[in-house]
């Protein structure tokens, strides 16, 4: 549930809007806690104040990382799994750029915090947050991206939206509210259309929009293919790498997210 409270004023004539939202703001507040608890006797399974407590941690973010996020959720479990338990609670902030991070009004028990951000693959994890009733719980975490070696060159930004990607921040102008493409159903796009002879990227010269934001199956003599190309070239030595990927198999295939959760 989310809490509105509308306030309505008035002014003379010459009165500034200026000063009517400074009369409103005088008379706001984001303290609801004395409303939430009177509702507890009515509302199943609502936790009052008196069995929740406060979560804070200072986070060592990975350079490069913007809009980092701190998640509270299932203990030993992803974040976007919470649906494996119907009791699960589940906790979002910001945190600021000095790394700080402060979640109010925790319901007691166990979780897992998963940090994550822009610009930065993977995420981080720490199970065991132990969150007591009338308290508050603090960690301190330093995040190390995920690396395999080091990196030569990227494709995209890693964001879990691939939204740079063709049908990724496009608006489907299919609906009235014109959502980004990225947030429909992959199938709804036609892969085979878009890419008759599968993805050849080249990394440098070729448009982000040459890669799709799903790659899905390609019917091509009665089977289904994928088949992913990617070329660098170096000038300065003349030197050139290639990469290809040609999955066959009969059966369609899931998408594959190049910058995706």
């Amino acid at each position: 549930m989310r809490q509105q409270f509308y306030y309505f004023n008035k002014g003379s004539k010459g009165t500034s809007l200026q000063l009517l939202r400074k009369d409103a703001e005088s008379v706001a507040s984001n303290n609801w806690t004395s409303f939430y608890d009177s509702l507890t006797a009515h509302v199943p399974n609502l936790v009052p104040s008196s069995g929740r407590g406060t979560f804070r941690a200072k986070i060592s973010l990975p350079k490069g990382a913007t809009r980092p996020l701190a998640v509270l959720s299932l203990n030993g479990s992803d974040f976007q799994d919470n649906n494996k338990d119907g009791t699960a609670y589940q906790y979002w902030a910001d945190i600021s750029p000095s790394g700080s991070v402060t979640i109010p009004s925790v319901k007691a028990g166990t979780y897992r915090l998963t940090i994550y951000a822009d610009g930065i693959f993977g995420q981080y994890e720490q199970d065991g947050i132990v969150v007591k009733a009338g308290s508050t719980a603090t960690t301190s975490a330093t995040w190390t991206p995920e690396s395999a070696g080091t990196e030569l060159w990227r494709i995209g930004t890693p964001d879990k939206s691939s939204g740079e990607f063709r049908h990724g921040n496009e608006k489907d102008l299919t609906h009235p509210l014109q959502p980004r493409q990225y947030r429909l159903y992959w199938a709804v796009h036609d892969f085979p259309t878009d890419f008759p002879n599968g993805v050849k990227y080249h990394v440098g010269t070729s448009s982000l929009r040459d890669m799709s934001k799903s790659h899905n199956s390609h019917p091509k003599n009665n089977e289904q293919e994928t088949t992913n190309e990617f070329v660098q070239q170096t000038t300065s030595t003349g030197a050139s790498s290639a990469a290809k990927q040609t999955p066959c198999a009969p059966p369609p295939t899931p998408p594959i997210y190049p910058t995706g959760p």
